[in-house]
């Protein structure tokens, strides 16, 4: 459930309206400035579940804080591979900063990025 306070940026290639309440349609161009404005408010964490095409930008343009990665001890899926981090340049290095294990087997990872050089 989210708080009624929580407030929604999906960056989207159509405009229209989006399907939940407290949302603001961002244009996908527009999406790295809108974030890093929403970065200098005063307020909660920005949070992002899932990891693709937004998660790269925010790597890219230094918004990322920090990356949480919840690893199940499942596997799923066919043939096809998707990138963990899609989009997301080489270059890319992390710390790990803290880490959490669970009698199911699922660990959750937290890491920073680290300055490239």
């Amino acid at each position: 459930m989210w708080p009624a306070a929580c407030r929604a940026s999906p960056p989207r290639r159509r405009a229209g309206s989006p399907p939940w309440n407290n949302t603001t349609v961002v244009r996908r161009a527009e999406f790295p400035a809108v974030a890093r404005e929403l970065k200098q408010k005063p307020g909660q964490d920005i949070v992002q579940y899932g990891y693709g095409p937004v998660t790269a930008v925010l790597l890219r343009e230094g918004l990322l804080d920090e990356l949480r990665i919840w690893l199940h001890p499942v596997t799923v899926g066919g043939p096809a591979r998707a990138a963990l981090l899609a989009e997301t340049s080489s270059d890319a290095r992390f710390r790990l900063v803290d880490h959490r294990a669970f009698d199911s087997g699922m660990v959750i990872l937290s890491y920073q990025p680290r300055p490239t050089a």
